[in-house]
């Protein structure tokens, strides 16, 4: 496992105790992960000190320790090429609005610094999508859906 190089060694070790994969020939059958009272402290013990001190000493701290967590959402990314750039699609299973199965949720995405390149490309994008059958066209937000559902 890699964590931020900012983390020391002892907490290090403190953390690979709690976020383990567990592999049966090569395939990860199951990942154990951390209470949400010890993700909380996880994430509070590394607290950037910009964010810590957002608007008064130990507000980050503060803002986290009364956080709620959600998930986890275990996404599969892969990349490809699509019309001379590299292509991003990220696949997000998401429990349903009744809460009873499970809707992939897919977004497509490339980067350029081109505004003009950017929005040719992403009309494309979409027309191809939309001449498979494969482009929803309806607005939502990853973060509210999981906070809505999980």
């Amino acid at each position: 496992m890699t964590w931020h190089s900012k983390i020391s060694d002892e907490s290090r070790q403190i953390k690979r105790t709690y976020l383990r994969k567990v592999a049966v020939n090569q395939a990860i059958v199951e990942w154990i992960f951390p209470s949400a009272g010890d993700s909380r402290d996880l994430t509070i013990d590394d607290v950037p000190g910009k964010m810590d001190d957002w608007l008064y000493n130990g507000w980050g701290s503060d803002m986290l320790d009364d956080s709620r967590i959600y998930g986890p959402i275990l996404a599969k990314r892969s990349i490809g090429t699509w019309s001379g750039l590299q292509l991003y699609f990220e696949v997000w299973p998401l429990l349903n609005a009744a809460g009873l199965g499970t809707e992939y949720f897919v977004e497509a995405s490339f980067k350029t610094t081109n505004a003009t390149t950017a929005s040719t490309k992403h009309d494309a994008l979409i027309t191809y999508l939309q001449s498979h059958g494969w482009f929803l066209a309806q607005e939502s937000l990853k973060t509210q859906l999981i906070m809505d559902r999980h």
